[in-house]
């Protein structure tokens, strides 16, 4: 068998396991962050048994878990902080794809839910009925 040699080096673009975030892993912390937006987010970050980076984005003030990021070996993986669900798993790529848009619908669901809050404390106005009773709620 013949060795082939290449005047370039092969590059590995995924980090070994063990390895800090890098550039392109926190460009995700941030686009999930910026998704989550207008909510007040803040990221907590360790390592596993294994050496593998992980984060939590959670809501500051009330320090309500949101979602979980994690490469995990060579993959990356995306969880649902509520329901401890995986919303996406593998590539860089397609993880922070689809969880940019999860965290999407769970800053609109939170704005919703203020919105709703705030709605119920204004009086709203009286209902009109189609009985003509004068004793009709």
């Amino acid at each position: 068998m013949t060795e082939v040699h290449s005047p370039w080096p092969i590059v590995d673009l995924m980090p070994a396991a063990g390895r800090r975030w890098l550039g392109p892993e926190l460009e995700t912390i941030d686009a999930l962050r910026s998704a989550l937006s207008p909510m007040d987010v803040e990221v907590d970050e360790g390592d596993a048994d294994e050496h593998d980076p992980w984060c939590v984005l959670f809501r500051r003030g009330d320090d309500e878990a949101l979602l979980h990021f994690a490469r995990i070996g060579r993959d990356y993986v995306i969880g649902s902080a509520r329901d401890c669900s995986v919303i996406a798993r593998g590539s860089l790529d397609e993880t922070t794809r689809r969880g940019c848009a999860f965290a999407r619908r769970i800053a609109r669901a939170a704005a919703r839910r203020t919105a709703g809050s705030l709605h119920r404390l204004t009086p709203r106005p009286a209902r009109k009925t189609a009985s003509t009773s004068p004793t009709a709620f």
